[in-house]
C-alpha cells in the first residue's frame, strides 16, 4: 500500500512539473533585457614575443662558486634544484618540468639515460664550461623526442637546457 502511494505521488509530481514548463516558456522578456549593446570596432595591436633564454656565463659560475652543472643552473630564473634518490642525484626542474620532459644538450648532443630517463647533472663539472643556457619557449622538431615540456597543447611553457664548453 505504501509503495503504490509513493508511486502515485511521484507520478503526480512529475505531471505537475511538466505542466508548469510551458507556462514559463510563454513569458516575454522585459524591456531592459531586450536591449543589445553594440561594441563597435575593436583593434588589437601586439608583437610576437621573443623566446626567453637565460644564460649563466663562466664568470658568474665562478663568482657563485658553482662546481657542478646542477648548481650552476640554480642561479637562473625558472630553474629549481633538488637532490633525490638513494644516490642523492641532482635533479633540475625547469618551470616545474623534470629532465624527462626537458632535454639536456652538451655541445648540441642530447644526453639521455635509458634506465630511468633522469640525468644526474651533479656529475658534470663546470671547470671547462663557457656558458650554460636555459631556453624557455617553443622547441624545434630537430631536438627530437622528450622535448615536450608542456602539460597540454596550446601552452607556451617549453624548456631546453643547453650546456656548452670552452673546448670544442
Amino acid at each position: 500500500m505504501k509503495t503504490t502511494t509513493r508511486y502515485q505521488l511521484l507520478v503526480l509530481f512529475g505531471v505537475i512539473t511538466y505542466s508548469i514548463n510551458p507556462v514559463f516558456a510563454q513569458q516575454t522578456a522585459s524591456a531592459d533585457s531586450a536591449r543589445v549593446f553594440s561594441l563597435g570596432e575593436v583593434t588589437v595591436l601586439g608583437r610576437r614575443g621573443v623566446d626567453s633564454t637565460n644564460t649563466a656565463f663562466s664568470r658568474q659560475i665562478e663568482a657563485f662558486n658553482r662546481l657542478d652543472v646542477g648548481r650552476a643552473l640554480n642561479v637562473l630564473p625558472g630553474v629549481t634544484l633538488s637532490s633525490v634518490g638513494a644516490r642523492n642525484e641532482t635533479m633540475v626542474y625547469v618551470r616545474g618540468f623534470d629532465l624527462r620532459q626537458v632535454p639536456v644538450f652538451i655541445d648540441g648532443i642530447p644526453v639521455y639515460v635509458p634506465y630511468d630517463g633522469y640525468v644526474d647533472l651533479g656529475r658534470f663539472t663546470t671547470f671547462d664550461l663557457a656558458e650554460v643556457n636555459v631556453a624557455k619557449g617553443f622547441s624545434s622538431v630537430t631536438y627530437g623526442p622528450n622535448t615536450l615540456g608542456f602539460p597540454e597543447p596550446g601552452r607556451n611553457c617549453l624548456g631546453n637546457v643547453i650546456i656548452s664548453t670552452l673546448y670544442t
